[in-house]
């Protein structure tokens, strides 16, 4: 690498390359797209129980609360994949499951604004590309997603970040 690390997590300077470090990205392709499964289940979930909570709350206020609750079950899975990428921990359940871990491009973690635009972006790319968001990371020596690229970030393996750290 070309600099020394600046503590737990962080490489410092732009990602590691491939070549150099190939066990930050072996498997991510895989494994990230297992994870993804995981975390549609687990948001699908979770996005039940606010609905049927939003319903009750539609149904006890008379229909007040309808709009509000209609408002936050739009944004649970959102809120879902912001709340768990952004801040240290940088992952999902699912994620965690596999072992990786969302980094900016520094080797940083994610702030909970970078998780936003990431998750807008990927909410508005994955529709609208289809399949080529998947075409754009076998392409790639790092297996970013087009959200990945536009927002500074990576997904690596975390067990690989940890002994590098």
């Amino acid at each position: 690498m070309s600099t020394e690390p600046r503590g737990p997590f962080t490489w410092g300077g732009a990602a590691p390359d491939p070549l150099d470090h190939p066990e930050l990205y072996e498997g991510v392709l895989l494994r990230r797209t297992l994870a993804y499964l995981i975390d549609f289940v687990l948001s699908g979930i979770l996005l039940l129980a606010v609905l049927i909570l939003g319903k009750i709350a539609g149904l006890v206020t008379f229909g007040l609360l309808a709009p509000v609750a209609a408002l936050i079950v739009l944004l649970t899975p959102f809120a879902y994949f912001v709340w768990f990428t952004g801040g240290p921990r940088a992952a999902t359940p699912g994620m965690r499951v596999f072992d990786l871990k969302l980094a900016r491009w520094d080797g940083g973690s994610p702030d909970y604004i970078q998780a936003a635009v990431r998750t807008a972006l990927f909410t508005v790319t994955v529709p609208t590309t289809s399949l080529l968001i998947l075409i754009v990371m076998v392409l790639n020596d790092r297996r970013r997603a087009l959200h990945d690229i536009l927002s500074g970030t990576v997904v690596v393996n975390d067990k690989a970040v940890m002994i590098l750290s």
